[in-house]
């Protein structure tokens, strides 16, 4: 009859141990998750903020709201809403294809072996051309003014006069041929480069540069040039750089709510 009494107020301690052991447990788990949900804020925005990565950012806000639904605790429902909203903003953000255009620019590049450039590059300028177009529309000669136009060009293999008038590009001869090649190469290499920066005036500059020397030294009736020209110009009006909204109110809107929870359970 004496133990009895003892061993009800034993249980009801170790029962009261139990509840304040189940407390502990759940504060702990609640820290672990505001610990975890704290850094995945932070490092969307760090994302976004440096790197840009829309994909990456909205994966990380995906966890922080899984997280917060985990707490199920109301004094973070405005948290939620606040991450919601950047979702939906991150969303509506045109995202470059990056890998995809990294790799389009270096199948163009590959394909500058296949096209064929003129066999006087000099008269591949848009001056040149007018003059040849002139020269063929014009009436032929006499026979003696063509005899002495002969001996003329004959004249010319033993004197050799170059004028310095004229721009260095329009200078090339059809031997320089490999490094007006390689002069392109480069210019898709630049253009990659800034495609992986994010820099649309290298990736735009470098675009329109290879452009301007195929339509210079590369016969412009040539369907494959055209081709080449025409997929060029369209990938340098990808925008590379899209404008992001900002999100920082998430990390705000959290902060505020901790706080007042911590708040709540110090009143308590």
């Amino acid at each position: 009859q004496n133990v009895s009494p003892l061993q009800s107020q034993i249980q009801a301690v170790d029962e009261r141990i139990d509840s304040i052991q189940k407390h502990l447990d759940d504060h702990r788990s609640a820290d672990g998750r505001y610990v975890e949900v704290d850094y995945q804020l932070r490092m969307a925005l760090q994302r976004l903020a440096l790197n840009r990565d829309v994909r990456g950012a909205l994966e990380l806000l995906k966890g922080a709201d899984q997280r917060i639904v985990e707490l199920n605790d109301p004094v973070f429902l405005p948290v939620r809403n606040e991450i919601q909203s950047a979702m939906a903003a991150l969303n509506n953000v045109s995202a470059p294809d990056v890998d995809g255009l990294y790799l389009q620019l270096a199948a163009e590049s590959r394909a500058l072996d296949d096209l064929p450039m003129g066999q006087n590059l000099v008269s591949m300028t848009p001056e040149h051309q007018q003059a040849e177009a002139a020269a063929a529309n014009a009436p032929q000669p006499s026979w003696w003014r063509r005899q002495l136009s002969r001996v003329g060009h004959e004249m010319k293999d033993l004197v050799v006069v170059r004028y310095n008038d004229q721009a260095i590009d329009e200078l090339l001869m059809p031997e320089q041929e490999s490094a007006i090649r390689e002069h392109l190469r480069l210019a898709f290499s630049e253009a990659q480069l800034g495609l992986l920066n994010q820099s649309p005036t290298v990736y735009t500059h470098a675009l329109q540069g290879a452009a301007d020397t195929l339509r210079r030294y590369f016969p412009q009736n040539d369907e494959r040039v055209k081709g080449v020209i025409n997929r060029i110009d369209a990938l340098s009006q990808q925008s590379i750089r899209p404008e992001l909204p900002d999100v920082t109110g998430v990390l705000q809107q959290w902060q505020q709510a901790v706080e007042r929870r911590h708040a709540q359970q110090q009143g308590a």
